[in-house]
């Protein structure tokens, strides 16, 4: 989801130091104290992680993570970084920007060339324009932002987070035309966000898993969750509660698996003492809950067994599988579907290309392309080789399901007609 230098998504923690840049010279009114009782952004925790604000006195952010800010009269550091201010400019070790008298960043310029131009309208940033083409536009709601009661200058939330989030009020679309993203908040009694529901959509070179939803969640310093969130904290798949412990959340799929309508969710799940290899947990919505239907968390082992894609389309479960070399490639897509309280595998599909051995002419010998289609609802199977199309009777009599695969490497032999566990 990352795009280079336009700031709209929520950077990780480890990233934060490389993105900073400001200029404490410059007046401090981007977030005076004004309602909601004052109240200061704690936490940000999305797919990435979460993010703790630490304040100093006059409420400006001085750590976020394991990242110190300090601030002098000319100089910033954050971590081991240093920028360096001069008037209304601002450089650093990637390039340098420009703030107006308001305090928004107006321009960016990298040492690379790039070059971005910044417009605002009634105190939100509206239009990213960069020199090599690009156009990130922003839409907004009527509510408060996050950092609406920090005294921490616009430009330094821009450059720390998201260009968005210094702005008066909360995006509610962003976009280029090849990557948009759109955010449905929920928000406390003093119109703070609480929860953000943000859909992905990608446009450019994508074939298949084109949407992407994930959750980001706010809290706030000096007072408990109100109901709202806690609420949503409750019924959201994704909440540390549901993750198991030694586990972390590595990527969520939403999409409707049991043809209710409603939103179902697939969490993969990864250990976090290092070992190699990935879970997955499946959870249905009943529209107020979401409730565990199938988890195994050991499934996938060495990341050259992992999928390469989850997904989810037309109600079946997608595990995808790409590997390829000089001139060989090779891919499998095992097809999932809810049937009789299971998920049964009801597709299987392969395209193995083969490149072949070099002659003595140092010319290329031997090579294949083979595509097969198994679908064991109907207990038939296409095969494709070199052009040539055939078509045969499988002999998997039991149904293959989601259940009884503990470890991939053994629906190999399910597909081939072996006997599963009960």
């Amino acid at each position: 989801m990352k795009k280079h230098r336009t700031g709209r998504v929520i950077l990780p923690i480890a990233k934060l130091t490389a993105t900073l840049a400001l200029a404490i010279t410059l007046t401090f009114t981007a977030c005076e104290e004004k309602g909601g009782g004052g109240k200061l952004l704690e936490t940000i925790t999305d797919e990435s992680g979460t993010r703790k604000f630490e304040y100093d006195k006059q409420n400006r952010i001085v750590k976020i993570g394991d990242k110190t800010i300090t601030y002098a009269d000319n100089l910033i550091t954050v971590g081991t970084e240093k920028y360096v201010i001069n008037g209304n400019t601002v450089t650093y070790d990637n390039g340098s920007f420009t703030i107006d008298k308001e305090g928004y960043i107006v321009k960016d310029k990298f040492n690379d060339g790039a070059e971005g131009e910044h417009n605002y309208k009634d105190g939100n940033l509206i239009k990213v324009s960069w020199n090599y083409g690009d156009v990130n536009s922003y839409s907004y709601d009527d509510k408060k932002s996050p950092f609406s009661n920090c005294t921490t200058p616009k430009w330094l939330i821009q450059h720390l987070l998201n260009k968005a989030y210094a702005s008066k009020n909360n995006a509610v679309d962003d976009g280029d035309g090849r990557e948009d993203h759109t955010f449905k908040y929920e928000y406390d009694g003093d119109g703070f966000p609480v929860k953000a529901t943000v859909t992905a959509k990608y446009y450019e070179g994508c074939e298949e898993n084109c949407e992407k939803t994930t959750t980001t969640r706010y809290t706030y310093r000096g007072e408990p969750q109100n109901a709202k969130a806690t609420e949503a904290e409750a019924t959201e798949p994704a909440s540390d509660k549901r993750i198991p412990a030694g586990y972390k959340l590595i990527e969520q799929v939403n999409g409707d698996l049991n043809g209710d309508g409603t939103d179902d969710c697939v969490l993969i799940i990864e250990p976090t003492n290092g070992e190699s290899y990935i879970g997955f947990m499946i959870f249905f919505n009943d529209g107020s809950n979401y409730k565990l239907i199938l988890e195994n968390k050991r499934c996938f082992y060495t990341e050259f067994r992992w999928p390469s894609k989850f997904y989810i389309k037309k109600g079946n479960l997608y595990f995808y599988f790409e590997s390829s070399g000089t001139c060989n490639r090779y891919t499998y897509t095992y097809t999932f579907k809810y049937r009789n309280s299971e998920f049964e595998l009801i597709g299987y599909d392969a395209l193995e290309e083969d490149c072949g051995d070099w002659d003595e002419n140092h010319s290329r010998v031997g090579g294949s392309i083979s595509k097969t289609s198994t679908n064991f609802i109907t207990k038939k199977k296409q095969t494709i080789l070199n052009g040539k199309e055939t078509w045969s009777k499988i002999t998997v009599e039991d149904p293959i399901l989601l259940r009884k695969v503990v470890n991939w490497d053994d629906i190999g032999s399910l597909i081939n007609g072996e006997k599963a566990p009960n």
